[in-house]
């Protein structure tokens, strides 16, 4: 499911006035989990990928 899909969702779901809260906690774990892996690969598992 795509982060549009997911919003459309919880659109259906969640009422109105709770909405805006639910959509920042999940745009922010949206944007923790892609930023995340990218910073931690390049920097603290560099050991992993060198030859």
């Amino acid at each position: 499911m795509t982060a549009l899909g997911t919003m459309i969702v919880m659109a259906a779901m969640i009422p109105p006035r709770e909405l805006g809260r639910y959509a920042g906690i999940f745009v922010a774990v949206f944007g923790v989990g892609t930023v995340w892996p990218s910073a931690r690969s390049s920097a603290a598992c560099s050991w992993i990928t060198s030859s």
